[in-house]
């Protein structure tokens, strides 16, 4: 009796390392609901994503969302469902000292934003550009190098909790300041009024009055 073979969902799988190179897009995809005779009975949002691969621009394959999609991608779906821009894991290029600006922004455009996503350029995809072969092992050498990763990434992450710090103050200062109702001015304590006595000269001379 020969045992059963495991099934390969039975092990825990890397994510991490097998989503390299990947970038998945999510998105609702409006799609018809007909009946056995092929009538439209309405229509249903599927969730769907579509997956760039670095250095391909031809392959670009759109999945249905299932549960292995939600548990490959957690980060970019829960980000997704509270509509929130999804920020890739890794060291980002432009946090990478060793690579050119001009050279990153060319990657970029092959939807290749990490050092991550560089190691994990396929040899199908080397001709995008001049010496994208040796950028590809510069980046597989620096994966390997943790110090000098780690030093870089925490100087990245001080930087972006530097940028959304400022981005709070920025929208602080942005908010218009409630405007106070105008003080009345302040009207002069009430005085008691004098009764003006009259003086002798403006009385005159007090003549008697009556029978002689």
């Amino acid at each position: 009796m020969t045992e059963p073979t495991p099934n390969e969902m039975d092990f825990p799988r890397d994510w991490q390392r097998e989503n390299r190179g990947i970038k998945p897009i999510f998105f609702l995809d409006r799609q018809s609901i007909k009946d056995d005779s092929g009538h439209v009975t309405g229509e249903i949002d599927v969730e769907c994503v579509k997956l760039l691969i670095a250095g391909d621009d031809l392959t670009r394959p759109i999945l249905p969302v299932d549960d292995v999609i939600r548990e490959r991608f957690a980060g970019a779906y829960e980000a997704f469902k509270a509509d929130l821009e999804h920020k890739p894991a890794g060291t980002k290029l432009s946090a990478w000292p060793e690579l050119p600006e001009d050279v990153a922004k060319i990657f970029s455009e092959y939807d290749i934003e990490t050092v991550e996503d560089l190691s994990a350029l396929a040899d199908a995809n080397l001709h995008i550009m001049l010496g994208a072969r040796r950028w590809r092992d510069k980046a597989v050498a620096f994966l390997k190098d943790s110090p000098s990763r780690e030093r870089i990434d925490k100087v990245e992450a001080e930087n972006e909790r530097l940028r959304e710090q400022l981005k709070r103050l920025e929208a602080r200062f942005r908010k218009p300041a409630r405007r106070k109702a105008p003080s009345k001015p302040r009207q002069p304590a009430p005085t008691a009024a004098v009764a003006a006595v009259p003086s002798v000269a403006s009385v005159g001379p007090v003549t008697a009055t009556g029978d002689a």
